[in-house]
């Protein structure tokens, strides 16, 4: 499966979890190995990990 776009140091990825409560995990990617490992997972649509998509404030700057 090709990624719209791959992740980067910075990006976040997330999953929802249903045990042992509902919710949701979130990382944020810092290393290089993470960046590798974390598309992997993405590439994989049954691992359910997503790329969180960057929020903007006013004047396009990244959050």
């Amino acid at each position: 499966m090709m990624l719209p776009r791959l992740a980067h140091i910075g990006d976040q990825i997330e999953t929802t979890v249903r045990h042992p409560t509902p919710g949701v995990i979130r990382m944020t990617l810092e290393t290089p190995e993470a960046c590798a490992y974390a598309n992997g997972l993405l590439m994989n649509h049954k691992s359910g990990w997503q790329l969180v998509q960057p929020l903007t404030r006013q004047g396009g700057q990244q959050q």
